[in-house]
């Protein structure tokens, strides 16, 4: 394939990319196309596309691809939370913003967590590959390993520069979902707190730890949908997790839980990811979710997790450490003995919340003393949940600023000017109550002076025009830019003849001021196209006749304004 054709086959993969992003700001869409491309590459066995989330310090596991005969350990995988203070390849990649590449030499630099991982899925070798946006801070990590043969570099860097369309897309994405999910435990938050409130009220009634357990265990058991919760606490003397409390929903349980009791009871596990699922969980201080263990059975794992299987029967288990100042101190294990349970994110974040909050409670009995010490508490707390919810609205204002403005004039791009082009359009087709013309200005023999004086100059030059095109059209009027050296004027209000001479000002604007860069002076010009909309012009119609017009400025010489009317006179009577 020579340059030219794979120049073409570049931009087809590019076009086809953002084809299928464009319209969305779904993150799982976004997610599965990116999964997609990954796929279509050839390059790796699976991967996993993690995306930071600075309220949970972690890097959260938003799509997975394993090897066949894994596909039990995906769903386990889903939303897992990466810990930003492990020593795994994962977070160096992404925090130092570097590709790192792990074999079975290297992989022994990292922590027992990440070494289990890799050798229970049969790694070869791995690669971390840091999602960074224009030149900013990473906010992701593609982690991507072959089981059989080692990964081509070439190809992976070939991967990455035909990744920027989406790379770009999924930080919006990311960015968008974030503030949509805060927003979401804004609203739930005013559910959550009257659970909250039951439960501390109820704690606070209590003077020892055995009541305190219990009513912890089963609290937990309401809110959620699992059948027995089990409290699992660390032992920081001895070094070990030990069950201290286990809870049913129902008394049709009652049977199981002798089950889940005489074998749990006496093992005392060491904190220790070879242990098993609970410490894995302590360890990396992050919750550890099982939708269906029988999809598990035959995969390795932990002796005795292995023999639980056999003595307990086990279909669902959720394991969310407890932490206190957002270190563990334990863990709340629950199952379910016969039905799978499907939880969202927001469900598992629930759960998150509740193991924060009751650290506190375990770690401190008398935490909460009085009833007024917590409405003051829930005082505060709506004090900052109304200030997230001003904090968010800003932020989706901002982010709807980004999608309208160019990045370097701060004038509005491309899309907004079709946008109000089709709403004014629109409204002057149903009222048709005073007239709209637009002016097209394409700043003359930019190239050469691009290529005579550099990019940056070419950039202040064009920044420079935008200022010029506000500071010289009237206080109505809406800047756009065209593209490239092209803008554009939106003048409402405005017949031909008026766009004219707001056109004219704007060149003499622009030619008798020089644009004055390090002390040195460059006289710059432009040239004009202007045209009047009629009920009959569609959009594209009336930004084809400035565009015709402004071709005939700067065929007659440029820097100068026609207008499309002017030009049709002239060529329907040459005389």
């Amino acid at each position: 394939m020579n340059l030219s054709d794979s120049m073409v086959t570049s931009h087809n993969k590019e076009s086809s990319l953002l084809e299928r992003v464009t319209t969305t700001l779904d993150l799982k869409v976004v997610c599965q196309v990116f999964s997609d491309h990954i796929a279509n590459a050839d390059i790796f066995d699976a991967w996993l596309i993690s995306l930071y989330d600075e309220k949970q310090s972690a890097l959260i596991c938003k799509s997975i691809k394993l090897p066949n005969g894994y596909e039990g350990v995906e769903s386990i995988y889903k939303d897992f939370e990466f810990k930003t203070i492990v020593n795994d390849p994962i977070i160096h990649s992404w925090g130092k913003k570097r590709i790192i590449y792990t074999d079975k030499d290297s992989i022994s630099l990292y922590d027992s967590t990440t070494q289990l991982r890799f050798d229970r899925w049969d790694m070869l070798e791995m690669v971390c590959i840091p999602l960074i946006k224009d030149h900013d801070n990473s906010f992701g990590v593609i982690t991507a390993f072959n089981c059989k043969t080692k990964i081509k570099r070439e190809k992976v860097d070939l991967l990455i520069s035909e990744s920027k369309i989406l790379t770009n897309t999924l930080s919006n994405s990311h960015q968008m979902t974030l503030l949509r999910s805060r927003e979401h435990l804004v609203a739930q938050s005013l559910r959550e707190r009257e659970q909250f409130l039951e439960l501390i009220t109820k704690l606070n009634q209590l003077d020892s730890t055995e009541q305190i357990y219990d009513v912890i265990s089963h609290k937990i058991l309401e809110i959620m949908k699992f059948n027995l919760a089990a409290l699992v606490l660390y032992d920081d003397e001895n070094n070990v997790l030990s069950v201290e409390q286990t809870a049913i929903i129902d008394e049709k349980y009652s049977a199981m839980k002798m089950k889940y009791d005489s074998f749990f009871f006496p093992i005392k596990h060491r904190p220790d990811p070879k242990e098993g699922a609970t410490p894995t969980c302590f360890v990396q201080n992050a919750r550890f979710y099982i939708p269906d263990v029988q999809q598990l059975q035959h995969l390795p794992m932990s002796e005795t997790d292995k023999a639980s299987m056999e003595v307990v029967s086990m279909r669902s288990i959720l394991q969310v450490p407890i932490r206190h100042h957002g270190k563990p101190i334990g863990v709340m294990a629950l199952i379910t003995f016969n039905e799978v349970v499907d939880l969202n994110a927001n469900e598992l974040k629930m759960a998150d919340l509740i193991c924060g909050f009751i650290g506190s409670s375990i770690v401190n009995a008398q935490l909460y003393t009085t009833l007024e010490s917590q409405r003051k508490e829930l005082e505060e707390q709506q004090h900052e949940i109304n200030n997230l919810n001003k904090s968010l609205t800003n932020k989706i204002a901002e982010l709807d600023h980004l999608s309208r403005h160019d990045s370097l004039t701060k004038l509005y791009n491309f899309g907004a000017l079709i946008e109000m082009l089709k709403r004014r359009t629109s409204e002057l087709d149903r009222y048709n109550n005073y007239p709209l013309s637009i002016i097209i200005c394409d700043i003359d023999h930019f190239k050469n002076f691009n290529d005579k004086n550099g990019h940056v100059m070419g950039n202040y030059c064009l920044e420079e025009i935008a200022d010029r095109l506000v500071k010289y059209a009237r206080e109505m009027d809406i800047a756009c830019r065209y593209g490239g050296e092209e803008f554009v004027l939106i003048l409402p209000q405005c017949n031909i003849e008026s766009a004219v001479g707001v056109a004219e000002r704007v060149r003499k604007g622009i030619a008798d001021n020089p644009i004055t860069i390090d002390e040195n002076n460059f006289f710059v010009t432009a040239s004009f196209g202007c045209a009047q909309w009629n009920e009959k012009d569609s959009v594209e119609t009336l930004l084809s006749k400035a565009d015709k017009a402004l071709y005939a400025a700067k065929k007659s010489g440029r820097n100068v304004v026609i207008s499309y009317e002017e030009m049709n006179s002239a060529q329907e009577d040459p005389a």
